[in-house]
């Protein structure tokens, strides 16, 4: 099964939160750290953020 990836701003939505947070988050373990295309792209894996599934069920 392939890993989804999504834009940085695009989890700052689903999450609903900033993105010295998110970035709090991934230094304590909470969120994956993020993968670096280039000087300016950067994705964040989909399945292994829990909050994102959660963000993303209650909007269901």
């Amino acid at each position: 099964m392939a890993t989804k990836l999504l834009k940085l701003p695009a989890v700052l939505t689903r999450v609903a939160i900033s993105r010295s947070k998110l970035y709090a988050g991934v230094k304590e373990g909470t969120f994956p750290a993020p993968v670096s295309l280039g000087a300016r792209a950067t994705l964040i894996q989909a399945s292994r953020n829990p909050s994102a599934k959660s963000s993303a069920q209650e909007g269901a």
